[in-house]
């Protein structure tokens, strides 16, 4: 099973989505596809139970003028934190902060904040056609939907994770769907 949230496609058909950068808080571990929060101002991983800003899409660090770079191509050389994995990887590529990411390196998370976007994800149980408009949860490492889907305004899942499609590859594994997040941090 794959972990990390893929981003794959918006209700209104698109594959792109809004971004925002985000320093990410002092030794924090991230992975690509993590669902990240931002609180007091700053990105970390999105627990269950708490509202994600959206998913981990990119590490990008500031190169002058307002200007972005992903982190394997800045040439400086002089970043103080962790950077592992395969570049690019859903479920791989990860960042370390060190301990003052945020007043040295402000290495920053590329979150695809989109709150239309819909969500690949390899869920760690069996989905079945009867939750497909059912809330979801995701796992303490905030990669990973967990848990049985339910029914009402959330039910008891803070993260409000609402599965609308199962095997979307039609590959015949019914642990693998899209899911749209109803609680953002952007929505009210």
């Amino acid at each position: 099973m794959a972990t990390g949230f893929y981003p794959y496609r918006t209700l209104g058909g698109n594959t792109g989505g809004d971004e925002r950068d985000f320093i990410i808080e002092d030794s924090a571990t991230l992975t690509l596809g993590d669902t990240v929060d931002v609180t007091a101002g700053y990105a970390g991983q999105c627990a269950n139970s708490e509202r994600p800003m959206g998913v981990l899409i990119g590490f990008v660090v500031l190169i002058g003028n307002g200007r972005s770079v992903p982190i394997d191509q800045d040439a400086s050389g002089t970043l103080t934190g962790t950077h592992s994995g395969n570049s690019g990887v859903v479920g791989s590529e990860t960042y370390v902060t060190a301990s003052d990411n945020i007043t040295v390196d402000q290495v920053m998370a590329r979150v695809q904040v989109d709150p239309m976007m819909e969500y690949y994800n390899d869920a760690d149980s069996t989905l079945t056609q009867a939750e497909v408009g059912t809330y979801f949860d995701t796992n303490s490492a905030g990669d990973r939907i967990t848990g049985a889907g339910t029914t009402g305004a959330e039910g008891s899942n803070n993260t409000g994770w609402i599965l609308t499609e199962i095997d979307p590859f039609n590959d015949g594994d019914a642990s693998k769907g899209v899911f749209l997040n109803t609680k953002s941090q952007l929505r009210m």
